[in-house]
């Protein structure tokens, strides 16, 4: 699965948190309760293999730093718009 799969709307992505329950509590980004994810927790939810995960953490931080503060700084748009562009 690739990111843009995850993140399909704005109730699926998260600031502050790797990844979040349904009442907005922080969960580990791979856990079953997990329903929504910053930048950073989508890719190791959607990469699971080290080597595939860490080519989409390059290819984000080439383009625009240090994900997490861009994820946290910028809105679901913004987000929608990078994933379609680097095709993650």
């Amino acid at each position: 699965m690739k990111i843009r799969e995850l993140l399909t709307e704005n109730s699926k992505w998260t600031r502050g948190a790797m990844a979040r329950d349904d009442a907005g509590v922080p969960v580990v980004e791979s856990g079953s309760s997990a329903v929504c994810w910053c930048l950073v927790g989508a890719a190791w939810k959607c990469y699971p293999e080290f080597s595939e995960r860490t080519g989409v953490i390059r290819k984000m931080s080439l383009k625009i730093g240090a994900i997490g503060d861009w994820n946290d700084s910028h809105n679901f748009t913004d987000v929608r718009k990078l994933i379609e562009e680097l095709d993650i």
